[in-house]
This record gives C-alpha cells, sequence and structure tokens, in this order.
C-alpha cells in the first residue's frame, strides 16, 4: 500500500497559501459577478490543493486521491447549493448540481490529475 508523501509539504503550503490569497481576492472583490469564469480557476487550484494534502497527510495512490477529491466535491456541491438557498445568495452565486455541479466536480479532478502527476515519480511502480 502506498504510504504518505510528506516530501511535498512545502508544495502543499505554497498551493494552500496561493488558493487562500486567491479566494480571498475572488470574494472581496466579486469577481464571481464581473468574471464568472474565475470559478473554473479556484476549483482547478482547490482540486491541487486537496489532491497533495491526501498525498502529503494520508495516502500516495491514484485511485484513492481521485476517489477521495471526488467524494470531497460532491460534498461540497450539496453543501453549496443548500448554502446558497439558506443564505439566498445573489443570483450571480447561486449554484445548480446540474451542470454547475458536475463541471466544478470535473475541474477539481483535472486539479488533483495534475498533482498526481507532478508527484508520479513517488509511488512506486505496480
Amino acid at each position: 500500500m502506498p504510504r504518505r508523501a510528506p516530501q511535498y509539504w512545502p508544495l502543499l503550503a505554497a498551493l494552500f497559501a496561493w488558493a487562500c490569497a486567491f479566494e480571498y481576492i475572488v470574494r472581496s472583490r466579486d469577481w464571481f459577478l464581473h468574471y464568472p469564469w474565475v470559478d473554473n480557476f479556484m476549483h482547478f487550484g482547490w482540486g491541487m490543493v486537496i489532491g497533495l494534502a491526501i498525498i502529503v497527510f494520508w495516502r500516495n495512490n491514484a485511485r484513492f486521491v481521485l476517489t477521495a477529491v471526488f467524494i470531497w466535491q460532491v460534498l461540497w456541491e450539496i453543501s453549496e447549493v443548500i448554502g446558497d438557498r439558506i443564505l439566498q445568495q445573489p443570483p450571480h452565486m447561486q449554484d445548480n448540481l446540474w451542470p454547475d455541479g458536475a463541471k466544478d466536480t470535473a475541474i477539481d479532478l483535472l486539479g488533483a490529475l495534475v498533482v498526481l502527476w507532478i508527484t508520479r515519480a513517488s509511488r512506486p511502480r505496480t
């Protein structure tokens, strides 16, 4: 069973810092209204962060990482839809599971795939 890969901790810290800063900038300037496509970059970045966190802290296994990111993202999208309704978000912030949630999930998985490609040398050959 592939173990975790803590040697990627500095990369994870850098990606996490970038994702948090970008999240703050986008939300504080309401870029979702002016540049709705920015959501794609955010999901890609967070897919990288979540995938790499799984690799660093839990298990460096491609199937496991993709499954965990998928489950995380589906739960995230469900919580967004519920939260949007409870918080009565403005129309440009409203999410739907289809097609928004499906697209966001696919983009998160692309981010995780990039991280898996970057860390491929640390996984044992099967």
